[in-house]
């Protein structure tokens, strides 16, 4: 009997291939999401990737195993791009502003995916977990910028202080002094600046 051996250039070749249309379609998923679309078919999906929709399911079991992979890729990038390390030698003032900026930037670049991650999240218990380690990870940076200024409260000033910081950064909380109270972003900074400047205070 004789023996095949398939060209390994070949192999490489297909492999590579299905690796980028599998990236294109979640970028596409991520690119829908970007724009506002929650729910979008298979079929928006799809075409959106230059692909087809049986070429789709070849990459992914379900639309739910599509849309997990997608959470992954906007929570990873969330996660870069939340980050922000600053020495302490800076001054409270200088880190709280480098803070807000970073943060009213973020939910503006961010907004539809953030709202369409907090409707999945309802249903999904992946996402919710997603949320929630990332909340943690946000509130491990605040104790990490501003360990200082914590360390020299009382205990139970520290950790209502910690409290405060959370949710005054929290994109729920941006969006609705954006949308309720009709602010400017840059209004905004101007406000969680000063209302983090109180809680931080001596």
């Amino acid at each position: 009997m004789t023996v095949v051996h398939e060209d390994r250039t070949s192999i490489d070749g297909r492999h590579r291939r299905a690796q980028a249309s599998r990236e294109a379609i979640v970028e596409a998923l991520v690119g829908l999401y970007a724009e506002g679309s929650a729910d979008p078919s298979a079929a928006q999906i799809a075409q959106r990737a230059g692909v087809s929709e049986r070429s789709l399911f070849r990459h992914f079991d379900d639309i739910n195993d599509l849309c997990h992979t997608a959470f992954e890729v906007q929570w990873a990038r969330l996660a870069d791009r939340s980050t922000v390390s600053m020495p302490m030698a800076t001054s409270t003032r200088e880190r709280v502003e480098t803070l807000v900026t970073r943060r009213v930037q973020l939910y503006l670049d961010m907004l539809n995916v953030m709202r369409i991650t907090r409707m999945h999240a309802v249903r999904n218990t992946t996402v919710a977990s997603h949320i929630c380690s990332s909340r943690k990870e946000l509130r491990r940076q605040h104790e990490r910028l501003f360990n200082q200024e914590l360390d020299a409260m009382s205990t139970e000033a520290a950790h209502a202080a910690k409290v405060a910081i959370e949710a005054l950064l929290s994109f729920e909380h941006i969006e609705q002094l954006r949308l309720d109270q009709g602010l400017s972003p840059s209004r905004i900074e101007v406000i969680l600046t000063s209302a983090l400047l109180h809680v931080l205070r001596p």
